[in-house]
């Protein structure tokens, strides 16, 4: 789960910081995730990201924003399959893009956060119904923000 310490530490080396990959459907938002050393890894594919739809995709849309200068932010923004939308740079808060678990045990991942008219943002945790789970059938939870403890 995550990035592993030595695919970090290479990264590192190298002078990597952030690595953008798709054709790993993960639902219907990218799934960014946070590793050593700094590193940021987003994964974006909208494959299987609605499976009511015809073309398994639905009204589902999202881009990915690298900001090459200062502050170098990551920013993620898009229409979720709900018709929810979200719009937020992943450094912003230090826990999109990490692991949590529920009270039950049950973990999951800190997608991002969801917009809303309140000041706090609401963030989506995204729970896989295990191995061989199939993107469209992810389980997803929208928590208040800030999220109780892990």
């Amino acid at each position: 789960e995550g990035v592993p310490e030595s695919v970090a530490a290479f990264l590192h080396r190298s002078g990597v910081r952030r690595v953008f990959t798709g054709h790993r459907p993960h639902g219907d938002s990218p799934t960014p995730i946070r590793g050593p050393y700094g590193t940021l890894v987003v994964t974006a594919d909208t494959s299987y990201s609605d499976k009511n739809s015809e073309d398994n995709r639905g009204g589902v849309v999202y881009e990915v924003l690298a900001e090459l200068d200062p502050p170098k932010r990551t920013i993620l923004r898009g229409l979720r399959s709900d018709g929810s939308e979200y719009d937020f740079a992943v450094e912003d808060d230090d826990r999109v893009g990490t692991p949590w678990s529920r009270p039950d045990g049950k973990r999951g991942w800190v997608k991002g956060a969801v917009s809303g008219s309140s000041v706090a943002k609401d963030l989506l945790v995204c729970f896989s119904r295990g191995p061989g789970t199939f993107s469209s059938e992810l389980d997803y939870e929208q928590v208040p923000s800030p999220l109780p403890a892990k």
